[in-house]
């Protein structure tokens, strides 16, 4: 039968060791970063018309009536065999053609960005962000 003390040691060495792991999957999924980019996202809604913004630095969808698509496109290239993972924040009725995919070294590959604002959608400037983070392979 285990003591009190050798309970409470086994336990404490327990949780020391899960943190450890913790710990070192953090560093090595940070470790294994070699690219992140943040691109501004904005469009507007309303004026009955469409405005188009080709403003470099951000991704500007100009003024979008509802009801219809637009699409633009980042292209992505890379040195290093990479997995690139593509996701946007703050951005309602965005489609990214291709999210999660691996790139070999030298090579490109265009990514779809499409909006599709719904019928309705209230009047006003929308503004979020794309994400690209590339990964080690």
């Amino acid at each position: 039968m285990l003591s009190k003390f050798s309970f409470r040691k086994w336990l404490i060495l327990l949780i020391v060791g899960l943190i450890i792991v913790i710990l070192a999957s953090f560093i090595y999924n940070k470790s294994n970063i070699i690219g992140y980019e943040e691109y501004p996202v904005t469009y507007s809604v309303g004026g009955g018309y469409i405005g188009i913004n080709l403003s470099p630095g951000e991704i500007n969808f100009g003024t979008t009536p509802t009801g219809y698509m637009f699409s633009r496109s980042i292209n992505i290239s890379t040195d290093l065999d990479s997995e690139v993972l593509v996701y946007s924040q703050g951005i309602d009725y965005l489609t990214i053609t291709e999210e999660d995919f691996y790139l070999p070294a030298g090579e490109s590959r265009e990514v779809g960005l499409l909006l599709q604002v719904p019928e309705g959608h209230p009047e006003g400037i929308y503004k979020g962000k794309l994400i690209v983070v590339i990964k080690k392979a």
